[in-house]
């Protein structure tokens, strides 16, 4: 550490789907002295759905402010009391956000969802990475770039998610026009409006943009020196080349975007000299959390699913068809990220408990009662497309499915055969990244399932084959912000020297059973021959698209 003699601390801030989490932590020795939770009061659990909407999905960035003043407080009032801490000796915050969930904002960087005209305005909340409502402005620009054979769109497969942030920002200047012409400065995501408020940025223009967000969410690249130009984007609209910025600077996790704001250091008693780092995905800030290295694969196990790997530069053979993304620094310098993961994971088997049983049988009863079942055991095989499928396919129309249902079929059976199918779903994207060099010797688990449900990781061992280790953080997200905060403070020279004293072990580990590889094997191949028959190739797909058409005209 730099040769500093006394301890020095530093803060992650981590917004989930459903609550933000401050952690402060000793950067010598990775110790969590400091924590809290806020969970978010507008909506359901957070969120704020349209009626009849289904793909709809909206956040109140009153809770994010409201949220960071509250947890930050709470955390360092508990820190208080730890040895050799003080205020004054935390150099660093570092925040990671859900991507992409981008916020409109006024010319003084105010989200418009804080102000009274728009409070119950939907369109000028925070859209939440999991709105859909975007799928035919993603399609339309897609069309765009192949027709005109760009670039923009090479290290996501040449395809684009309706969660991300062009798209969103194209239906919200399509859907709420006067919004955007009476207040609308800037579309920020949530990973670059944060670090602004904690730095006191009032200028949207003057907000950097994280390469994180930029790079996986909003077709960043160095090779075109940072978003598409706005000839590009006035293809769609002028409005949205507007709301991209003048020439916006764009900086990697880890390196400051600029000193506490006095307000902000006067509030809880900090430095002026603390130093805000460049904002991460939370996902992406989770795996620089739990240890990710070179031949790892981190897998943030929540509501959905999102896995983290690193290719060194000298190792890299191109983007991978069907992955997310590729990007040169967007997560640790002189590495490739790459990005992959499943639209729905915890929301899957959140989905059966509560919709489906109502209540009746709570998760740790029906993963008792599924415990000792085999491969194979339960009859069923599922396809895990209930929120679409982000990887390998990247089609968010699909649904899910399960095969093999019987009068006899029990609710462990089902709830059992849901956690397989998201492993299945894993195994196939691990699959496809090795079909061009990337090879995963072991997963490391982090997020609310990892924690609280070894059944989850103990399948996903067997199904994949490889040694699964639970993160030694229990908030492995947080904690990855507060070392990028660490190394934006000047406690460490980089980001991988941080992990190497802030990250913990990983508190368990589950071999896989290669007895029963040969069953597994059966039974993902079941899956993958579903799998292809509901994809693109196979056509079945057009039944789920055309069932959900179907539906949507009823409800109309």
């Amino acid at each position: 550490m730099k040769g500093m003699s006394e301890p020095v601390f530093s803060i992650g801030v981590d917004y989930g789907t459903n609550a933000v989490r401050v952690l402060v932590v000793r950067c010598d020795t990775g110790e969590e002295i400091g924590a809290a939770v806020y969970d978010y009061k507008h909506g359901e659990k957070g969120i704020l759905a349209g009626k009849g909407e289904m793909h709809l999905a909206r956040q109140s960035p009153r809770d994010y402010i409201d949220g960071l003043n509250e947890a930050l407080g709470k955390a360092l009032a508990q820190a208080d009391g730890a040895e050799a801490f003080s205020r004054e000796r935390i150099v660093g915050i570092g925040v990671s956000a859900t991507a992409s969930t981008p916020v409109p904002v006024d010319r003084e960087a105010v989200p418009l969802g804080v102000r009274d005209e728009f409070q119950e305005d939907l369109s000028a909340q925070a859209w939440l990475w999991k709105d859909h409502t975007s799928i035919a402005e993603a399609e339309e620009i897609v069309e765009v770039v192949k027709k005109k054979e760009l670039p923009y769109l090479k290290f996501y497969s040449g395809l684009m998610s309706p969660e991300w942030f062009w798209p969103k920002a194209l239906k919200f200047i399509r859907s709420a026009p006067e919004v955007v012409r009476k207040a609308t400065a800037a579309w920020l995501e949530l990973t670059d409006l944060v670090p602004a408020y904690l730095t006191g940025v009032s200028v949207a223009d003057d907000v950097v943009r994280g390469i994180c967000s930029a790079g996986f969410k909003g077709m960043y690249s160095e090779e075109w020196g940072g978003y598409p130009p706005k000839d590009f984007l006035k293809n769609f609209s002028e409005e949205v080349a507007r709301l991209a910025g003048r020439s916006p600077v764009f900086k990697g996790p880890g390196e400051s975007v600029g000193s506490l704001s006095d307000e902000m250091a006067s509030r809880y008693g900090l430095s002026r000299k603390v130093q805000v780092s460049a904002g991460i995905i939370d996902a992406h800030s989770g795996a620089l959390g739990s240890g990710v290295g070179e031949r790892s694969l981190v897998s943030v196990m929540g509501t959905s699913s999102c896995n983290i790997g690193l290719i060194p530069y000298e190792r890299y053979r191109g983007p991978i068809p069907g992955i997310s993304g590729v990007i040169k620094d967007g997560v640790v310098p002189g590495m490739y990220a790459v990005e992959s993961g499943q639209g729905a994971v915890g929301d899957i088997f959140a989905w059966f408990v509560e919709r489906i049983l109502g209540g009746r049988c709570s998760h740790e009863e029906l993963t008792e009662r599924a415990r000792n079942m085999g491969p194979g055991e339960t009859g069923l095989v599922a396809l895990d497309w209930h929120n679409g499928n982000r990887n390998v396919l990247m089609d968010m129309e699909l649904s899910g499915l399960i095969v093999g249902l019987r009068l006899d079929t029990t609710v462990e059976q089902i709830y059992r055969a849901l956690i397989e199918a998201t492993a299945f779903g894993l195994r196939t994207i691990i699959e496809r990244k090795k079909e061009y060099g990337y090879e995963v010797e072991n997963l490391i688990a982090c997020g609310g399932i990892a924690k609280k449900n070894d059944l989850v990781c103990r399948i996903y061992a067997d199904v994949l084959g490889v040694p699964v280790h639970v993160a030694g953080s229990s908030e492995a997200c947080a904690l990855g912000a507060a070392v990028c905060g660490a190394v934006a403070g000047g406690a460490f020279q980089s980001l991988s020297a941080a992990q190497e004293k802030m990250v913990p072990k990983a508190r368990g580990s589950f071999e896989p059973n290669l007895g029963q590889r040969g069953i597994w094997d059966e039974v993902y191949g079941i899956y993958r021959d579903r799998y292809e028959h509901y994809s693109r190739g196979g056509g079945g797909g057009d039944i789920m698209k055309s069932l959900l058409a179907l539906r949507d005209e009823a409800q109309a």
